[in-house]
């Protein structure tokens, strides 16, 4: 009996790790590649977003975080290990560390920043080097200093919160969309306030431990990267037109996701400006830290 002999012929798409997605119109894979983002907080969401901007190819990637590895992180954030946290392992460091094995990429780097957000100045290279901030933050203290931030740099923020079966992505186009700040309610800013003025140094700002759960991270955290990526491809687009490009995607300019895994609720609003905002309003010439001690 013959045997025949199969030869199998490998295409051009499967020598491509971007293949697949270099099949969306309009894509440009060279702007992620060369793409410089800043991601803040290394924890759930930071590990998830992480995971999703390294597999999309994105060549350069800071994570900003202060904190160390531990025993209860890893029902919910894929680059830890048990030894992490045994050895106190800095999440920066641990996430740094897996990330760049997991990368299919060449050209993929990952940069560690063992920080507090509130202690870096807003015209620090870390702002002015990047393109997007991700805010990947448990405390309203360190999201509205990154919002800062954003605002004064001129910078898009993809920013994303979750509490158990809740979530939510928003996206802050500075110029252009509402901030972060803008729609926060008067008794959240009570609250923000009267812990900043009794500690006297956004330093020991403290906020009590959420409910987490891993299949919400990792609905947001995809979300999150998808509108990190639609920015990325299509900020430059937005700025010389005034509109995005539908091939690659809307971002949600100005716009809030909120989902409740609990109930299948899934809902997306518009957010309006403030033009009273202290940090965004168009008569500010810079944005205000309300940080300082």
């Amino acid at each position: 009996m013959e045997t025949g002999l199969i030869v199998s012929r490998v295409s051009k798409y499967d020598n491509d790790v971007a293949s697949r997605q270099k099949l969306i119109p309009s894509w440009k894979q060279e702007k992620l590649e060369h793409a410089h983002v800043l991601v803040v907080g290394a924890g759930a969401l930071g590990n998830e977003v992480v995971k999703n901007l390294i597999l999309f190819g994105v060549g350069n990637i800071y994570v900003v975080d202060f904190d160390y590895v531990v025993i209860s992180n890893l029902n919910r954030c894929i680059f830890f290990r048990r030894d992490d946290a045994v050895k106190r392992r800095a999440k920066v460091d641990a996430l740094a560390l897996r990330a760049a094995e997991l990368s299919p990429y060449q050209h993929t780097r990952i940069f560690p920043v063992n920080a507090d957000i509130h202690g870096i100045p807003f015209d620090h290279e870390l702002y002015k080097g990047t393109q997007v901030y991700v805010s990947c933050l448990d405390s309203l203290a360190a999201r509205l200093a990154l919002n800062s931030a954003a605002v004064q740099n001129k910078k898009p923020l993809i920013d994303g919160g979750m509490s158990g079966f809740i979530g939510y992505v928003q996206v802050v186009i500075p110029d252009y969309t509402a901030c972060l700040y803008c729609n926060l309610a008067e008794n959240e800013l009570k609250a923000l306030f009267h812990r900043l003025s009794c500690s006297g140094t956004p330093f020991e700002f403290t906020e009590p431990k959420i409910p987490a759960l891993p299949s919400t991270t990792s609905i947001l955290g995809a979300i999150m990267a998808q509108e990190v990526v639609k920015v990325l491809l299509g900020f430059d687009y937005f700025q010389e037109t005034g509109t995005w490009p539908k091939e690659t995607g809307l971002p949600l300019a100005g716009k809030r996701l909120f989902i409740n895994t609990a109930l299948n609720f899934y809902g997306v609003y518009d957010l309006e400006r403030n033009s009273q905002c202290e940090v965004c309003s168009s008569g500010r010439s810079e944005a205000k830290n309300l940080y300082s001690p």
